[in-house]
C-alpha cells in the first residue's frame, strides 16, 4: 500500500519507522515510543484517521507529536480543513513524489525541533524567574500582567490568578 512505500522511502532516507496494523495499535505504540511523527491513513479500516488524530491531539502525552494524514483521494477543501482542525500538521496525497514527500517531512521535523527548543527555553526562563528572590512582574504594552513569580504574589498578597487578571497600575502593596 501507499504507507508501505512511504515507510520504505523513510527507511531509505535513514529514518527509524514503526508500523501499526490499526489505529488502536498505533495509539498504544505512540504512547510507549513517543515518535517524532505519525503518518496516518485517513481511512484506517473501521476507524477514521481524522477522528483518531483529534483524539491523539487531545491526549496530553501525545499532543506534541506531529501527525501527517495520508489519503488516496483528492480532498475537498472542507475535508482538508477538517483534518487540520483535528490537529494534523500535514496532509499527503498518495502516491506522492518521494523527493517532495521527504522534503516536506524534513521541514515538519525541523519545525518540530524548533518548537521543542523554544518550549525548553521558555521552561528554563520560567524556572529562573520563579526562583528569583525578588518579586517579578512582566506586563505587556497596555500594562496587563502576563507573568509573575511566587515572590511577587507573596509581596502583594494577591494570588497568581488574581495578578494575571490585573494591570500593573492596579497593584497595591500590602501594608
Amino acid at each position: 500500500g501507499g504507507l508501505a512505500l512511504a515507510a520504505h522511502a523513510l527507511r531509505t532516507a535513514g529514518f527509524q519507522v514503526l508500523e501499526a496494523a490499526d489505529g488502536q495499535t498505533g495509539w498504544e505504540m505512540a504512547r510507549q515510543q513517543q515518535p517524532n511523527l505519525i503518518l496516518m491513513d485517513v481511512v484506517l479500516g473501521p476507524e477514521d484517521g481524522v477522528e483518531l488524530c483529534r483524539k491523539m491531539k487531545a491526549d496530553p502525552s501525545l499532543a506534541h507529536i506531529y501527525i501527517a494524514l495520508v489519503t488516496e483521494k483528492r480532498l475537498s477543501p472542507e475535508e482538508a480543513q477538517e483534518g487540520f482542525e483535528a490537529g494534523a500538521e500535514e496532509y499527503f496525497r498518495r502516491p506522492a513524489d518521494p523527493h517532495e514527500f521527504l522534503a516536506r517531512l524534513n521541514t515538519l521535523l525541523r519545525l518540530q525541533r524548533t518548537e521543542a527548543a523554544l518550549r525548553a527555553s521558555e521552561e528554563h526562563f520560567r524556572t529562573i524567574i520563579e526562583n528569583l528572590a525578588d518579586g517579578v512582574f512582566v506586563h505587556d504594552r497596555r500594562g496587563r500582567i502576563t507573568l509573575v513569580n511566587l515572590q511577587a504574589c507573596q509581596n502583594t498578597g494577591y494570588s497568581r490568578e488574581e495578578l494575571l487578571e490585573m494591570k500593573i497600575e492596579d497593584i497595591r502593596p500590602t501594608p
